[in-house]
């Protein structure tokens, strides 16, 4: 019950505040594809094709659909 009332009290984070994090492509991307970004797995979407393993930046977010880009 504790951890519950703990829980509500907590401000939800905006998911704007994932825009300018980095991350990494579980698969490529071309366009679309997963990116790992804060211990947590996305779906992702690119304008340039990106491969497995490489570092992205998140610059927007398009509903529950990451916009990614190389570094």
């Amino acid at each position: 019950m504790r951890l519950a009332r703990r829980a509500r009290r907590q401000k939800l984070s905006p998911q704007s505040e994932i825009v300018g994090l980095m991350g990494r492509a579980e698969t490529s991307l071309a366009p679309d594809g997963m990116v790992f970004v804060r211990n947590e797995l996305w779906h992702a979407r690119s304008l340039r094709k990106i491969e497995a393993d490489q570092i992205v930046i998140v610059n927007g977010i398009e509903g529950l659909v990451l916009r990614v880009e190389a570094q």
